[in-house]
């Protein structure tokens, strides 16, 4: 990623982070542009058998958020 370091955006939309260490990684790397949105499109709500739930629905939480095992979270 040092081709990023140091430059600046109107906007980013992120859509690939696994993990959090990821994610705080590309956020700190990209913070100098004027918009960042990370978008994340799955397991984000902690009940998803639930059609139609509202956007402010209780989202999930890692347990262990430095664990980096992505099949099994």
């Amino acid at each position: 990623m040092g081709i990023l370091a140091g430059r600046n955006w109107d906007a980013v939309v992120d859509t690939c982070g696994y993990v959090p260490r990821v994610v705080r990684q590309s956020a700190d790397l990209l913070r100098h542009s004027n918009r960042y949105l990370f978008i994340s499109s799955v397991s984000v709500y902690r009940d998803a058998s639930r059609p139609g739930l509202a956007e402010d629905a209780p989202v999930a939480e890692l347990v262990d958020p430095t664990n980096e095992d992505v099949p099994a979270n």
